[in-house]
């Protein structure tokens, strides 16, 4: 993809999703996204309902209905709430004075470590929202995502300033590529029933591949 066609894609989105973000959600609106992360990783989002929330708040379906439209509503917070975690885990990393090697280092188990925390919520979300026959949802979460390829793609860059990755890495597939590792990691873990730590050495190894595949003239 062109740059101009990515950042032409990008204004689009941002026209698409601004006017959702312009208004502050309430206790109450948060409160029910909260039930709806509870019953996304306790029953799956297939099993997503406004009836399900109702149940997990003990609260009728009418009630949800005077804080949000309809479920697509609920969805579009819980990309808010992907945002401002996801981003926040990498960035802080991101912008630490270490080598940019170092840096993905962090980045990788830190969005590792917040995947085991939330359950694999937020990568639940991402999939999922790919489903669902609505636009803005698509173009929402398409931002979130390409937001995330930046920052990593940042530091890929400052890597090859360094001299300390090779000058002809595609900066996009390595990007891409280190998104799928912690999304491969976080499958297995959940298809495991979470019955381990993600913080271990197979994973450790699977990094220093990565890293190799980087480095390597």
């Amino acid at each position: 993809m062109s740059y101009y066609v990515s950042k032409c894609l990008l204004t689009y989105i941002e026209l698409m999703t601004k006017q959702e973000n312009n208004f502050p959600v309430t206790r109450r609106q948060q409160a029910i996204v909260d039930a709806a992360k509870r019953i996304i990783v306790s029953q799956g989002f297939e099993n997503l309902t406004i009836r399900a929330i109702a149940r997990e708040m003990s609260v009728t379906e009418g009630a949800l209905y005077r804080h949000f439209k309809s479920k697509h509503e609920i969805i579009s917070l819980l990309i808010d709430d992907v945002e401002a975690t996801l981003l926040a885990v990498i960035d802080k990393p991101a912008h630490l004075s270490k080598d940019p090697i170092a840096k993905l280092k962090e980045m990788f188990f830190a969005h590792l470590s917040n995947a085991e925390q939330r359950k694999g919520m937020t990568l639940i979300v991402i999939n999922e929202s790919f489903t669902i026959r609505d636009i803005k949802i698509k173009a929402k979460m398409l931002k979130v995502m390409s937001r995330y390829q930046e920052t990593i793609k940042d530091v890929l860059r400052e890597g090859i300033k360094l001299k300390l990755i090779d000058k002809h890495v595609n900066i996009e597939a390595a990007g891409i590529t280190f998104f799928g590792m912690v999304q491969a990691a976080v499958t297995f873990w959940a298809l495991k029933d979470y019955s381990y730590h993600l913080k271990s050495r197979t994973l450790d190894r699977m990094f220093e591949q990565y890293i190799k595949g980087l480095c390597s003239k």
